[in-house]
């Protein structure tokens, strides 16, 4: 697992790979990984130099600072080593739009929490996997999380801030209640956090739980914002 307690790297510049990761040659940009909680102020990889993957080790934090970074990775994992017990985070603080580039996804099925604490961040390709969830997603107030992707989360997507979907052909977040403690998809809440959900297109809502027949429900909307951006055929069922 990762060696978080008293452990804090600070890293200012860009992180490059020795060389740029493709379909036959994906080690060719090399790997990004992180041990113990690491914060940099700097982009990592390139649209020329592609770094094979990130790992966040369990019980680390990765924290990108800084205005307007950007992320290249093909895959960004967020291991679950079963040491400590703790989620991998991966944690933006910047301002600006970070961009990130790559796959996310946990090893098993619900590992690694991403924390959008300020500013905009764009993620390019699919946040988490059918088959390798990521545990959740915390959308702070004030900040703003912007996909055309899929999501796939086992337990939490809180957005106090803004989701915005911008795919016009639309997508599918998946938000289980793994934990059965009342998770799952929650825009706002009732401490007065106002959640907007954006959209440009279709979404459609998954989870492992139907119906909200227990205690715990699915999906949440409490000081809720739904904009629908684009036309009225772009969101006709």
């Amino acid at each position: 697992g990762g060696t978080s307690a008293g452990v804090n790297i600070a890293i200012t510049g860009n992180i490059v790979g020795g060389d740029n990761s493709t379909s036959t040659d994906n080690a060719a940009g090399g790997r990004f990984n992180v041990q113990g909680n690491a914060t940099v102020d700097g982009n990592i990889g390139s649209s020329s130099g592609i770094l094979a993957d990130i790992r966040i080790e369990d019980g680390t934090t990765l924290t990108i600072i800084g205005a307007s970074r950007e992320i290249y990775a093909n895959n960004i994992t967020m291991m679950d080593a079963g040491f400590t017990g703790e989620n991998a985070t991966l944690a933006f603080n910047g301002t600006g739009t970070t961009t990130v580039n790559g796959i996310i996804s946990g090893t098993g099925n619900g590992d690694g929490l991403i924390d959008i604490n300020t500013g905009t961040v764009s993620f390019e390709n699919i946040v988490g996997t059918n088959t390798n969830y990521i545990s959740g997603i915390d959308i702070a107030d004030g900040s703003t999380m912007t996909t055309s992707s899929n999501i796939y989360a086992n337990s939490t997507i809180k957005v106090r801030g803004t989701l915005n979907i911008d795919a016009t052909t639309g997508i599918t977040i998946t938000a289980n209640d793994a934990n059965g403690d009342g998770g799952g998809l929650q825009i706002g809440n009732t401490s007065g956090d106002n959640g907007t959900l954006e959209t440009a297109g279709t979404i459609t809502l998954s989870s492992n739980k139907i119906t909200a027949a227990s205690s715990s429900t699915n999906a949440t909307f409490n000081n809720a914002t739904i904009k629908l951006n684009g036309t009225h055929s772009s969101h006709a069922g």
